[in-house]
């Protein structure tokens, strides 16, 4: 009987460790669906006080950018690429973006 109860327990600590796991909005799961083929992974952030959405390209080449896109799926700004911009929105988007969390990966 205390195995079956040990049992339980995991099984139950382990599906509430999902809730964790931020809410994607449903165009931004589009996306990512559209774009699974060319993207790497895909991280959510908390800049200029909204959520957004960081889109990494697969590859390493130096023209590759990582689009951010707001949680309503407008672009806000590509980084890197050639040019190597880290400019979004006027503000150096890694020194302001907080919040971290990988919401997807290939």
């Amino acid at each position: 009987m205390k195995v079956w109860l040990i049992v339980f327990g995991i099984v139950l600590n382990g599906s509430c460790s999902k809730s964790d796991q931020p809410l994607i909005p449903t165009c931004i799961s589009e996306l990512i669906r559209v774009q699974k083929e060319s993207i790497s992974e895909v991280y959510q952030y908390t800049f200029q006080g909204k959520t957004v959405f960081e889109f990494v390209p697969q590859g390493t080449c130096c023209d590759l950018a990582n689009t951010i896109y707001s949680e309503n799926c407008i672009m806000l700004c590509s980084l890197f690429g050639i040019t190597g911009n880290q400019i979004c929105q006027s503000d150096t988007f890694y020194l302001k973006a907080t919040d971290k969390v990988q919401v997807w990966k290939k």
